[in-house]
């Protein structure tokens, strides 16, 4: 099955989850209420652009910020700062987004170095580096993956007026 094949079946499948106005009314009158978590206590923590959960302590939430220092920031689920960790061998140029994940047991942290405001830049990079503990002070990248996208510069969209980075293709590249 090729993706375009599944990408339609899945949007099918949640458009078949959709209620429209003749639904009951208790599905009509659903809303979404949001909620306070927590504050981030770490005032070097500037701009959150990704948040993952250790895969190493339970309770424990990583986050990064989007340039600066290549630091890894441990948090827990209300916001307080658990440690900071430099990720040695990486560069923050626009770090976009964060995950955690066990390879053969052990825990990683991946971090995507892959956003680019300005369209400057045609080479992004994902750096993987093992889960540190929060009571460590550094870390190194373990490997990182080098990409560009074909035809750069057609890879973007704007969305509210603003360029935004994605690492997927769309359904007609696929």
């Amino acid at each position: 099955m090729n993706h375009a094949t599944l990408l339609l079946m899945l949007a099918g499948a949640l458009l078949a989850g959709c209620s429209g106005p003749d639904a009951p009314a208790e599905q009509q009158a659903a809303t979404i209420r949001f909620a306070v978590a927590g504050r981030l206590e770490n005032p070097k923590i500037v701009e959150a652009s990704g948040l993952a959960r250790s895969q190493r302590e339970p309770g424990t939430l990583w986050t990064i910020n989007d340039s600066g220092k290549p630091y890894l920031y441990a948090i827990d689920h209300e916001g307080r700062h658990l440690g900071r960790v430099d990720l040695n061998k990486s560069d923050n140029r626009d770090w976009e987004d964060l995950a955690s994940f066990e390879l053969d047991g052990d825990p990683y942290l991946l971090v995507a170095d892959i956003g680019d405001n300005d369209a400057r830049y045609k080479k992004r990079t994902i750096y993987i580096a093992k889960e540190p503990r929060t009571d460590e002070n550094k870390t190194k990248v373990d490997w990182e993956i080098d990409f560009e996208y074909p035809e750069w510069s057609t890879r973007r969209r704007v969305s509210c007026g603003r360029r935004r980075e994605r690492t997927h293709p769309r359904a007609d590249e696929a």
